[in-house]
């Protein structure tokens, strides 16, 4: 009778790990299906956040502190000339941001090119076309003459 007790046993535990290892490979299958569908959704997701930044508008000038120019708004720079016009308008600008904060000369570099800024027809046409070409408003290219005058006063300021 030992020897039967034995055997059962043996063939018990085989049917045991078979099951076992059958149970495991189940799980494992399930958890490879999960992990795949959790890598598709992640995909999709991904394509997602692409579309909606593909529908923002592009911005020439980027959001961070302090104000700077985008990829876009070095191109827009270059194409309407802008650090040349900086210059040579910062020349005769310069003496109205004796102690002035960056901030502050920021801010009078954009009320200068919104308000009292007057471009010569040539210039105008190139600004309007320039926001034409790049799918951007006037003012965004406006913008883009305030960071460089910015620029070009702060470089002044600080050499004299």
């Amino acid at each position: 009778m030992n020897s039967g007790f034995y055997i059962t046993g043996l063939v018990t535990l085989f049917i045991a790990f078979i099951s076992g290892t059958i149970a495991v490979s189940i799980w494992g299958g399930r958890v490879q299906e999960h992990k795949k569908g959790v890598t598709e959704f992640m995909k999709e997701i991904r394509d997602d956040i692409k579309k909606i930044f593909d529908r923002l508008p592009p911005n020439p000038v980027g959001a961070g502190s302090p104000m700077k120019l985008t990829e876009l708004g070095e191109e827009i720079s270059k194409e309407i000339s802008a650090k040349q016009w900086a210059i040579r308008t910062a020349e005769s600008l310069v003496g109205k941001i004796e102690g002035k904060k960056e901030f502050e000369v920021y801010d009078f570099c954009v009320k200068y090119v919104n308000e009292d800024f007057q471009p010569t027809e040539e210039q105008n046409d190139m600004l309007r076309e320039s926001a034409y070409e790049h799918g951007i408003k006037n003012e965004q290219v406006l913008g883009v003459l305030a960071v460089e005058l910015r620029d070009a006063l702060l470089k002044l300021a600080g050499e004299s």
